[in-house]
């Protein structure tokens, strides 16, 4: 006997979702320090750029699993960072929410 295999929802293939997230600094997160590495999670393959402040968008390089930005020669206040995936052909994917944090140097 011939039996036909039921397609469950579970089952289906669920499309790729993009993300891309800012680990730290955490949300109002106080930096003490001169040199700081923000860390950044992200879906799939591609390229990870930080903005500090609405400034220039800076790529990050991936390592371990995380992006990571070397972040340093900046002036004390609050900072507002977001990060965004592009694709390799350079289009926008995803971008991160807006981090608060401030530094105190």
């Amino acid at each position: 006997m011939i039996t036909k295999s039921k397609t469950t929802k579970s089952s289906v293939k669920q499309k790729d979702k993009k993300y891309v997230i800012i680990d730290y600094p955490q949300e109002n997160e106080i930096i003490n320090h001169p040199c700081y590495t923000i860390r950044i999670g992200a879906s799939g393959n591609g390229v990870v750029e930080v903005s500090i402040d609405g400034g220039s968008w800076k790529r990050c390089h991936h390592s371990v699993g995380y992006w990571w930005y070397g972040w340093s020669n900046y002036p004390a206040g609050t900072r507002k960072i977001i990060a965004r995936l592009r694709s390799n052909n350079g289009k926008i994917l995803k971008k991160s929410e807006l981090r608060n944090c401030t530094s105190k140097i």
